[in-house]
């Protein structure tokens, strides 16, 4: 997987900068987003008993 800098959602075709983990490490910036699912797995096994599964969003 490449680099990809981060859209923005303006709808002006620039980028936002400062964006991004591999980039940018703990300096990186929150950026809002659009259709991220969010599930939590039960397992009674684990301590606390769930594992938290998120999707990530592509562009």
């Amino acid at each position: 997987m490449s680099k990809r800098p981060t859209p923005d959602p303006d709808g002006s075709g620039n980028t936002i900068p400062g964006t991004g983990y591999k980039d940018h490490g703990l300096s990186a910036r929150a950026v809002d987003v659009k259709n991220v699912n969010t599930v939590l797995k039960y397992d009674s096994r684990l301590d606390p008993p769930y594992i938290i599964l998120t999707s990530m969003p592509a562009p």
